[in-house]
C-alpha cells in the first residue's frame, strides 16, 4: 500500500464521505388496488461481541476476545459471539417500525395483541439470533404471546451441504473482478491503509492464522490475505460505533484521525473492506447454493402458504432471524443487488431484514416484492425511534429473470426461479 499524494488524498476523502453513503430514497409504492396478504422476514442478528475467544490470563473470559491485532478490544460484557446489551432496544425499535408498516395493511393490529399467538412466528438458531428474535417480537407485538422456535439446525442441512472450500477461491476471485491485487491497490487501498494504522501489528496467533510470520500487519500481507485479515476487525468497529460506544473506544480511538473523516464516515469507509471480502466468499452461487438452499426453501415454503393457501398459513408475519452469510447465500442464489444508506454494496447491516412481501393485485394475481430494510449506522448509534419522519433505510430489489411489475415478481415466476436455484438434497426435508 503506497503513500497517497496530498491532493489525491483530499479528493478521495471527499468521495469516501459522499459516494459510499447514497442519499435515502423513498420506496416506490405498489400500484393502486394491490393488497398486502403477508410477509416473510429473513434477517440478521444485531450487534454482537467478537465471535471467537482467545485464551485468558485471568478468570474473566468476557474480556478475552480474538482481536487479531495486538491491542485488546474493550470489555463487551458478554461471552464471545453473543448479542451486545445495547442491541436489544435497537432491534425493538425496528420491530416497532415494522409493526406500524404492516399494521397499515392489517397484517398486525395497530395496538394490543393479535387475535392468536400465531399471528407472528419467529425462528432462530443460537443465542444472538434468539435474543434478536425476542427483541424484534417486543417491537412487533409487545407484551404478546407468539411462537418462537430456537433450533440449532434451523438453517443447516448437515455437513454435506456446507460450503465447499474448493469452490471458494475461483468464485471469490470472479466476484471481485478477477484480481484481488487490483482491488487492494485500487478502491480498497485507502480503507486498508486506514485500518493498518488503526490495527497496527497483529499478534502472533493472528499472523499464524494467515500463514504469516509474527509481527505481520495489513501493510505486509499480500492480497487476498489483507482484506481477509481486515474484514472482522472492521465490522467489529462498526458494532462498537453502532452500539453507542464513546469515540475513545471505537477503533481504540484511532479511527477518525487515521481516516481524516468524521467517525461515522470513517466507519463506513473501512467497512468497504469487510463488505467486499465477506460477500466475495459467501455470495457467489458456486459457494452459497448448498448452504443457502435450506434458507431459501424455508422462505419459499412460508410464501407458498400465503400465496396458495392463505387460510392454512400459520401466520401472516413470519420472521427468520439468521446470519449475514446466510443472507448473502440466499441473495446470491436469487441475484439480488442492494446498497443501503451509510453502508457499502452488498453489506449486511446488523439487525436488518429482507422482507419478502406477498401482494395480491386487483385481478387476484399473487406478487412477491423483495425489500431490504435496516437502520442506518447513525440511527443505530443514536438509538433513534423510527417512524414516517425518520424511517430506516430501504431498497426494493428486483429478481433477475422475472417479469417485474410494480417492483414485484409474479408468485408463479418467483416460485419457479427460486426452486430452480435450490439444491433439493440440501433443504433438510
Amino acid at each position: 500500500m503506497s503513500k497517497v499524494p496530498a491532493a489525491v488524498f483530499v479528493a478521495l476523502m471527499i468521495l469516501a464521505a459522499t459516494a459510499s453513503s447514497p442519499s435515502p430514497r423513498a420506496e416506490t409504492p405498489v400500484p393502486d388496488g394491490w393488497t398486502l396478504e403477508g410477509v416473510v422476514l429473513f434477517g440478521r442478528h444485531s450487534l454482537r461481541s467478537p465471535a471467537e475467544p482467545v485464551p485468558c490470563r485471568g478468570a474473566d473470559d468476557r474480556a478475552c476476545f480474538d482481536n487479531l491485532a495486538a491491542r485488546p478490544w474493550p470489555n463487551f460484557g458478554v461471552a464471545a459471539g453473543n448479542l451486545l446489551p445495547e442491541a436489544y432496544p435497537r432491534v425493538r425499535a425496528l420491530g416497532a417500525y415494522l409493526r406500524g408498516r404492516y399494521a397499515q395493511h392489517a397484517l398486525l393490529p395497530p395496538d394490543g395483541c393479535p387475535a392468536t399467538k400465531t399471528a407472528a412466528v419467529m425462528h432462530a438458531d443460537d443465542e444472538r439470533t434468539t435474543m434478536t428474535a425476542g427483541a424484534l417480537a417486543d417491537g412487533l407485538v409487545p407484551g404478546c404471546a407468539l411462537d418462537l422456535h430456537p433450533d440449532a439446525a434451523t438453517y443447516s442441512a448437515g455437513p454435506a451441504c456446507a460450503v465447499d472450500p474448493k469452490a471458494v477461491p475461483a468464485a471469490a476471485l470472479a466476484f471481485v473482478g478477477g484480481s484481488w491485487a487490483a482491488r487492494t491497490d485500487g478502491d480498497l487501498a485507502r480503507p486498508l491503509a486506514v485500518l493498518n494504522e488503526v490495527l497496527g501489528h497483529f499478534q502472533a496467533g493472528g499472523c499464524a492464522r494467515y500463514g504469516l510470520a509474527p509481527g505481520c500487519s495489513l501493510a505486509t500481507a499480500e492480497p487476498p490475505k489483507a482484506p481477509a485479515m481486515a474484514s472482522a476487525p472492521a465490522e467489529q468497529i462498526l458494532f462498537e460505533y453502532a452500539a453507542g460506544y464513546p469515540e475513545a473506544e471505537v477503533g481504540w480511538g484511532r479511527l477518525a484521525a487515521a481516516a481524516g473523516l468524521p467517525l461515522g464516515s470513517a466507519v463506513t469507509e473501512v467497512n468497504k473492506v469487510h463488505a467486499l471480502a465477506f460477500a466475495a466468499v459467501n455470495m457467489p452461487p458456486a459457494i452459497g447454493t448448498r448452504p443457502g438452499s435450506k434458507s431459501l426453501h424455508l422462505v419459499l415454503g412460508s410464501l407458498a402458504e400465503l400465496a396458495t393457501r392463505p387460510e392454512a398459513a400459520r401466520a401472516r408475519v413470519v420472521a427468520y432471524v439468521s446470519h449475514d452469510r446466510l443472507i448473502l447465500h440466499l441473495a446470491g442464489m436469487l441475484g439480488l443487488d442492494w446498497q443501503l444508506e451509510s453502508y457499502n454494496p452488498h453489506q449486511i447491516p446488523p439487525g436488518g431484514v429482507v422482507a419478502f412481501e406477498l401482494w395480491r393485485t386487483a385481478d387476484g394475481t399473487a406478487m412477491v416484492r423483495t425489500v431490504y430494510i435496516a437502520q442506518t449506522i447513525e440511527q443505530l448509534r443514536e438509538a433513534r425511534p423510527l417512524g414516517a419522519d425518520d424511517p430506516p433505510a430501504s431498497s426494493v430489489m428486483a429478481i433477475p429473470g422475472c417479469t417485474m411489475a410494480g417492483g414485484a415478481c409474479p408468485w408463479t415466476e418467483f416460485e419457479t426461479i427460486a426452486r430452480s436455484k435450490i439444491d433439493p438434497a440440501c433443504t433438510g426435508r
